[in-house]
């Protein structure tokens, strides 16, 4: 029997919310969980409640029981089993001496798990697809130790455009680079796990700006052109990101070199996705492309340069982000945060609105554009005119990479 069509509407990123939140309740809940059952737990409460939902209100009112459930079970545990907080981790990180190593991976009461030859692996971290260790990888010289980081997924689960093969193939065939993750390995264990071993990247954009440790406008910069260098890069060989966010921009020091990371939804040429015929249901939240929730199949690399323009806009607003789509990441909320900002388009001020399938069937309030100079008070006039060049409804008008790299707002900026 064919799903109803509410269902079928639902987005990954719309689920994957509701997903975690779920899991965020239920570790609260029950300190005993890891975040890696939490998770999977989740997945299986979600899935039901969509079964069992008639429409997509009858979803959220469901889901929302859930929650006000798990959290009100989580209110009710005494301060003597409150949770500790967790430690933000990144998805992949650093290297060091094997004293400082050991010190840093067992200063906590962490539960050790067994991974292939990884002995003392302990969860840090889990999506709808995949979960994330870290590990040590030893060796018989001592100060030659090295933390790992695992990222574990099931072929049998996954759906596209999740394909940890690819993401390692994409890796492995591009040309190292020094904002690029490297893949230290691969592994496969019964019956269809995937491993891929990663550096273990300890600091994320994504952790600073949550901690209001605002970058400098140098930094800032500094981070915003090795994303630039990156980009270029793997744009250079056909591959398209498709997820670009803070938590996926890492590094190794908090001052160093910033490194791209996460290539699970990554495109490239060749693959099982033709080139005008690609997955829409890509990226994250406020970070996604206008094309993107327009049903735009046939979209190219500006979809990365859209969200490095959304990274660069929160940096200089000191974490706030530039357009918002609620807790639920709705497209809707998401399109109409575009719009009251940068100004409701047509299909003259768009013209690749005519390959857009969905572009028409809702008809927009027109609203003006805000001046760069109120969205982005706090950045210099050439970090506002950079900004305004990547944040362009017409993706062939953004500006690419490699152009990017030339603009004059980096003259200047220190090399990490």
């Amino acid at each position: 029997m064919a799903a109803p069509s509410w269902q079928s509407s639902m987005g990954f990123v719309e689920r994957l919310a509701v997903v975690e939140k779920i899991a965020t309740a239920l570790s609260l809940s029950n300190p005993q969980i890891l975040r890696a059952q939490a998770m999977s737990m989740a997945q299986q409460v979600e899935d039901g409640i969509l079964s069992r939902a008639y429409s997509k209100e009858d979803y959220i009112r469901l889901w929302t029981a859930k929650l006000a459930e798990l959290q009100a079970a989580a209110a009710s545990k005494t301060s003597s089993e409150a949770v500790p907080d967790s430690p933000t981790v990144s998805l992949a990180g650093s290297s060091g001496s094997g004293s400082d190593i050991n010190s840093h991976f067992f200063h906590q009461q962490e539960q050790v798990e067994s991974i292939g030859p990884y002995k003392t692996a302990t969860h840090i971290a889990s999506g709808l697809f995949s979960s994330i260790y870290k590990a040590l990888l030893e060796s018989s010289d001592p100060h030659k130790k090295q933390l790992v980081a695992l990222k574990v997924t099931s072929l049998s689960s996954q759906q596209p455009p999740h394909n940890s093969k690819q993401e390692a193939h994409i890796i492995n065939s591009l040309p190292p680079h020094p904002n690029i993750i490297k893949l230290l390995d691969t592994f496969t264990l019964p019956p269809s796990t995937f491993v891929l071993v990663l550096p273990f990247l300890p600091h994320t954009l994504a952790s600073s700006l949550e901690k209001r440790l605002v970058p400098t406008q140098w930094r800032a910069l500094s981070i915003i052109r090795d994303v630039l260098s990156g980009l270029a890069h793997i744009h250079k060989h056909g591959i398209i990101h498709r997820d670009i966010k803070p938590s996926n921009i890492l590094f190794l020091a908090c001052l160093g070199p910033a490194i791209i990371a996460d290539f699970g939804i990554a495109y490239t040429p060749g693959g099982e996705e033709k080139e005008d015929d690609k997955i829409t249901d890509v990226g994250t939240t406020c970070y996604r492309a206008p094309e993107l929730l327009f049903g735009h199949r046939g979209y190219g690399r500006g979809v990365d340069m859209w969200a490095t323009g959304c990274v660069l806009a929160e940096c200089i607003r000191g974490g706030e982000a530039l357009f918002e789509a609620g807790d639920l990441g709705s497209e809707l909320r998401l399109i109409a945060s575009i719009f009251r900002t940068l100004g409701t388009p047509n299909s003259e001020s768009w013209p690749e609105t005519k390959h857009f399938p969905d572009f028409k069937k809702i008809q927009f309030h027109q609203m003006p554009a805000k001046p760069w100079e109120e969205l982005l008070p706090n950045g210099t006039p050439l970090m506002r005119d950079l900004a305004s060049k990547l944040l362009r409804y017409e993706s062939g008008d953004r500006i690419s990479a490699e152009e990017a790299l030339k603009h004059p707002v980096f003259e200047g900026v220190p090399q990490e």
